[in-house]
């Protein structure tokens, strides 16, 4: 067994190296380039417009208020006074997303201090991320957003960035049209992700009882990432009958 064992870890040291450079390789089949022949103006507005109406920015609009689930955290977002309620690793949080102040609870008690603090913060970068991949593009003309047209798979594209806002600004995206006319193609470079120009498809859209259609599925190389238990209402009432659920970070 002693005169076995070098070869044993021979063998496995060439398999654990031909595993990393094939990781390493893959890897790097996933990057794309950023465009080079981005052109902002006119045209690059007028595109981000018929991207924005692909989706029907307009209904959007009407939409007060939603619910979804994304990484198994669930989110109901009342859009109409900006104010959001996060489930995520049992904590039950309520944020007021225009002052990124909140409340946040674990069993129905709440949790004060910096623990509190902590949570209220953690929720308010959870919301950021998960609204973004609910409907990211409503936010074309945003303040500070930069957009100009370029192509992607001879398709119209536009390649935009946010200089500011969120919990990430600095990233980058391109957006081309399907046949549809709807997004079919999004990439990223961005930098909570280790691969730049990662390609994501739209797999499945779903639309609203307000008329607005959101992607519910996106795939990418080894993943897809899913929007699950979609609803959205003009109002939070349509959506939630009841008690007001923001009643304490109102009174707060």
């Amino acid at each position: 067994m002693r005169r076995m064992l070098p070869r044993i870890l021979k063998v496995a040291g060439a398999i654990v190296g031909l595993a990393l450079v094939a990781i390493v390789a893959f890897t790097l089949a996933q990057r794309h380039a950023a465009p080079t022949d981005a052109v902002a103006g006119p045209e690059a507005d007028a595109l981000a417009h018929r991207i924005a109406s692909s989706i029907d920015e307009a209904a959007w609009a009407r939409t007060g208020a939603v619910r979804f689930r994304f990484h198994g955290e669930t989110v109901l977002w009342d859009r109409a006074r900006s104010l959001a309620r996060i489930d995520f690793a049992g904590a039950r949080v309520f944020v007021n997303v225009a002052t990124q102040e909140g409340i946040a609870t674990r069993n129905g008690a709440r949790v004060e201090g910096e623990a509190g603090t902590s949570l209220v913060h953690k929720a308010y970068a959870r919301w950021c991320n998960h609204t973004f991949w609910l409907n990211p593009f409503v936010k074309l003309f945003d303040n500070g957003v930069t957009r100009a047209r370029t192509t992607l798979e001879g398709r119209p594209a536009l390649y935009y960035g946010f200089a500011s806002g969120g919990v990430t600004p600095g990233d980058h995206y391109e957006i081309a049209l399907g046949d549809d006319g709807r997004p079919s193609v999004w990439r990223m470079w961005v930098s909570v992700l280790p691969v730049a120009g990662l390609e994501f498809r739209a797999l499945e859209w779903t639309t609203l009882a307000t008329g607005a259609r959101l992607v519910t599925r996106w795939k990418a190389p080894l993943k897809s990432v899913a929007i699950d238990d979609l609803a959205g209402a003009a109002t939070l009432g349509e959506l939630e009958p009841g008690p007001d659920p923001f009643a304490d970070l109102l009174a707060h």
